[in-house]
């Protein structure tokens, strides 16, 4: 039988940052900003490991809803002779942002099922799209990382 296995594999997920404001003060739905911030950072120790950063903030036009979380994943790429330079950086940069969303989606609607609020469903993210849209950093060694850079 043929390997059907992925040369990509999460080691480690989890919220690192979770911050949640509601000031009840208009009764109603309001449209809502949602923005996604994705880094990529290399470890300098094993170069098959990368840990993705994705930071999601959703805010509404009128200031009552603030939620910024900040979900960090551990993966592993195999080094696969198999593969070509540019299926392992689809691998590194897709494909590992599509297998974090899940767990993000779910997150801020856990976070959003309170009394008095409507639970946030963020839906199904093109995530080819979503990175051709914004500007996404480079996969970068860790000792290259700036504190407080964008």
């Amino acid at each position: 039988m043929k390997e059907i296995t992925s040369n990509l594999k999460m080691k480690d997920i989890y919220f690192s940052e979770i911050h949640f404001k509601y000031k009840k003060e208009k009764v109603g739905q309001f449209p809502l900003n949602i923005n996604f911030k994705i880094d990529y950072k290399r470890d300098n120790k094993n170069k098959h490991l990368i840990t993705v950063i994705i930071t999601t903030t959703i805010q509404d036009e009128i200031n009552q809803l603030d939620l910024f979380v900040v979900c960090n994943g551990l993966f592993e790429l195999n080094d696969s002779q198999s593969l070509t330079e540019k299926e392992k950086q689809q691998l590194l940069k897709i494909n590992t942002v599509a297998i974090m969303f899940p767990y993000i989606r779910s997150q801020i609607s856990i976070i959003t099922s309170q009394p008095g609020l409507s639970p946030i469903q963020i839906p199904i993210i093109d995530v080819n799209k979503l990175l051709n849209d914004q500007k996404t950093s480079d996969i970068q060694n860790k000792s290259n990382e700036t504190k407080g850079e964008d």
